[in-house]
């Protein structure tokens, strides 16, 4: 018997629902076209009718087909199976929904950039800074086109507090104020999360050992460079396998993905690093990294770096690193908005001075737009090279990092050889990575079992999840996301704009249901507008929204909707 979220309440058979069932996250769509649910005529019958009072002659107007829009099933199958689901859940209580499902192209188009939907799911927000979901999804200077405050949400008093918790470098005065923020939109329900996906990944373990996963991005985490080391059937080159191409190694490109981004931090290193638990930054290269008052940073080297091609990292170089960055990345620029000036105080130490407080510079140091620059190296750049841009610049020949491993092979981005640093600070276990490149996540695992390499840093398929689990040559991982899965509802167009609707759809999301059918029960099931993987940060306790249909009706009624004898649901009367 499938086990849901409802509590007893809400329960329902339908047609809809059984196909996915049946088909799982995918081969859903023939299945899916024609489902109606509770009170259309392609639906069984319900169990009951959630507490709704049908009225001969409702006051509002009766409401439109819901526009409800989700990626295509072959592109992602996740998001267009539990859009399917709360679809279905909808119309058991009078809804007509209608789930739109273009190319990704037009699903961006329609959704990021023209507003042109009802519910609108998303996979988005992420990083190791809470400003990164509660600035960018909520805060009104991003109601634009194109920029992440999907829903139209307007407040000026939570405008405030975002800009407070900006500038709060007391850690747990911050932390409150993100709490109050994650309370007040959940109780609005702005958006409505639903999941965190879970990446498992796999490794060999008669050949390696010690392997070290976090969230986000698993085996393909810094730390795991450092600890993995061989058995005594291992050997002292590590190879694992892609399917990406790597095009560039330059820290500063725009264009950069994840399969490069998790090379170069292995070539250039950062002041500061999440550290393998937790994910409040803490020193690396770095000494320390204290703010002598709100204004100041003040940061002081470790003695003993050094660039890969034997120069000594100093001062000026991160002097540079961030001036440069700031005049070359749109993105840098934009992020250091508050730095007013950087002084070099000796050949170790560098302060940084604010002319507003900047809560968020530590995570920007860890993050990925931290990496440090050799000038000598970089500041002939872009004069020096065939680009007209630093950011066209790939720095795949014989690049010079600070890291725990320098390039010494790469051909075409189809094969990539990483060699340990020996003048490195902290020496890691194997003396060599080695990237091959796979067609398709089929050869990527084929390439695993047959041998040809020895870990997948990248999210299995749970067939395959399956396998490595059940052969103990084998040993797998998980790795949660720092982005989320989420429903944005459209408070641009009446009547999403109204809190009581908003929270009465919330209810119809089954999330338990979403993650066994559309996962395989690998994700997580998330109440907050922050990922879990992000612990100090994630905020349990704002109020929950499961699957809870007479909940529902409660709160629409409170809106004003009400239902004809039809049981056709009308708007609240404007």
């Amino acid at each position: 018997m499938r086990q849901s979220d409802t509590h007893g309440k809400g329960a329902a058979s339908s047609s809809r629902r059984s196909v996915l069932k049946a088909a799982g996250a995918t081969g859903v769509a023939a299945g899916l076209a024609g489902c109606s649910g509770f009170f259309g005529g392609g639906g069984e019958t319900a169990d009951g009718d959630y507490g709704i009072e049908f009225v001969e002659d409702p006051a509002g107007e009766p409401w439109d087909e819901i526009d409800y829009l989700t990626t295509p099933e072959d592109t992602s199958p996740i998001r267009y199976t539990y859009a399917n689901l709360h679809a279905e859940y909808l119309e058991e209580i009078g809804f007509d929904v209608s789930v739109r499902a273009p190319s990704i192209p037009q699903y961006v188009d329609d959704g990021f950039v023209h507003r042109d939907f009802d519910i609108y799911v998303v996979r988005q927000l992420d990083g190791w800074d809470p400003d990164r979901y509660l600035h960018d999804a909520f805060h009104s200077s991003a109601l634009a086109e194109g920029e992440v405050n999907i829903s139209g949400y307007d407040n000026p008093d939570y405008d405030e507090m975002v800009d407070q918790q900006r500038g709060e470098i007391d850690l747990e005065a911050r932390q409150n104020l993100v709490f109050e923020m994650q309370e007040q939109l959940m109780e609005e329900q702005i958006i409505s999360p639903i999941l965190v996906q879970n990446r498992i990944m796999a490794y060999n373990a008669d050949r390696y050992q010690n392997a070290y996963s976090g969230p986000e991005e698993g085996l393909g985490r810094f730390w795991n460079a450092l600890s993995i080391e061989p058995t005594d059937e291992g050997d002292e080159s590590l190879v694992y396998s892609q399917v990406s191409d790597v095009n560039t190694l330059n820290p500063l490109s725009a264009e950069r993905v994840r399969v490069e981004r998790n090379i170069i931090k292995l070539m250039y290193d950062r002041l500061m690093r999440i550290p393998e638990e937790g994910v409040v930054p803490e020193p690396w290269m770095a000494e320390s990294v204290e703010s002598p008052d709100e204004l100041t940073t003040v940061v002081t080297l470790r003695d003993d770096l050094e660039w890969h091609d034997g120069e000594d990292v100093t001062a000026e170089d991160v002097q540079f690193t961030f001036e440069y960055g700031q005049e070359h990345s749109s993105s840098i620029e934009s992020t250091l908005s508050p730095l007013e000036s950087i002084e070099v105080e000796d050949d170790l130490t560098v302060v940084f001075n604010f002319d507003e407080p900047m809560a968020t510079f530590q995570s920007f140091l860890a993050g990925r737009n931290g990496s440090i620059l050799p000038q000598h190296v970089w500041e002939d750049v872009p004069d020096s090279i065939d680009a007209d841009t630093v950011g066209e610049w790939t720095n795949t020949d014989e690049p010079v990092g600070s890291g725990p491993f320098m390039l010494t092979n790469f051909e075409g981005g189809e094969e990539l050889s990483l060699e340990r640093f020996d003048g490195y600070f902290e020496q890691p276990n194997i003396d060599e990575i080695i990237r091959i490149e796979s067609a398709d996540t089929r050869g990527m695992v084929n390439a695993l079992e047959d041998g040809t390499s020895d870990m997948v840093p990248w999210e299995l398929a749970p067939e395959d999840v399956d396998r490595f689990d059940d052969d103990d040559s084998f040993q797998t991982v998980d790795a949660f996301m720092t982005s989320i899965h989420y429903a944005c509802y459209n408070m641009r167009r009446h009547p999403y704009d109204i809190t009581e609707v908003r929270r009465g759809l919330a209810h119809c999301i089954p999330k338990e249901e979403a993650v066994e059918i559309a996962t395989a029960g690998t994700a997580e099931v998330i109440q907050a507008p922050i990922s879990p993987a992000l612990d100090e940060w994630y905020h349990d306790g704002v109020e929950h929204f499961n699957l809870d249909l007479e909940a529902a009706v409660q709160e629409l009624e409170e809106a004003g909707c009400e239902w004809d004898m039809d049981g056709q649901i009308h708007l609240p009367p404007q």
